[in-house]
């Protein structure tokens, strides 16, 4: 008789259990659907989210290429005004360009000036000796990885970008032409080469000269 008990009792628990488990299963079909519904929905909104940032990149790609062309057209004209300003200024002089190998490319916007001033202008992918002999001579200084300060020989001139690590106690050095990465930084260049000292302001120069 117990052990029919115990038989009864334990079916009872397998009824139960088993009706636990077949609502728990019917839970997860039934809230499946949903799932799939919140998922499909996840999935819209952040395909809309890219195509947003896609429509938003193309837009900013856009900008920054009209704004180079920009940038190019006013590099231009103004490389035809310096040009113009320098004409001839430095005719029948011999200029030799120190800079460090594998920099070459800085100092062409340099070279097509001094070029167009009337000198012949050398690249030398160097560092400068300890001594001129004759030619006048234009070290540039690019900071690390440039010629060093002490190996700088007297009476050159010494052509300084804008920005870089030292710069500004290089700057104090009166044969020292800084920003020669902007017009009135190479103009000033030109006219320390022209006349020994560099303009007070290039600016200056630059509306008396347009002024004749």
């Amino acid at each position: 008789m117990l052990i029919d008990i115990r038989w009864h009792l334990l079916s009872i628990i397998g009824v139960f259990l088993a009706l636990g488990i077949g609502m728990l299963i019917g839970t997860q079909i039934a809230q499946s659907g949903a799932l799939e519904a919140e998922q499909l929905r996840l999935a819209e909104r952040l395909e809309a989210s890219l195509t947003s940032l896609r429509s938003e990149n193309r837009s900013l790609r856009e900008e920054v290429n009209s704004v180079r062309g920009e940038l190019a057209q006013e590099r231009a004209f103004a490389d035809l005004v310096l040009g113009s300003l320098a004409s001839g200024a430095l005719q029948g002089m011999t200029i030799d360009v120190y800079v460090p190998y594998g920099q070459e490319a800085t100092v062409e916007r340099l070279l097509r000036l001094l070029t167009e001033a009337g000198a012949q202008a050398r690249l030398l992918a160097e560092a400068p000796p300890a001594e001129l002999a004759g030619s006048a001579a234009v070290v540039f200084w690019g900071g690390r990885g440039g010629v060093a300060e002490a190996a700088i020989p007297a009476g050159a001139v010494v052509a300084v970008p804008g920005a870089g690590a030292g710069v500004e106690r290089l700057a104090q050095r009166a044969d020292v032409i800084a920003a020669v990465d902007t017009p009135l930084g190479l103009l000033a260049l030109v006219e320390r080469l022209r006349t020994g000292a560099a303009p007070k302001d290039a600016a200056e120069l630059v509306k008396e000269r347009l002024a004749r």
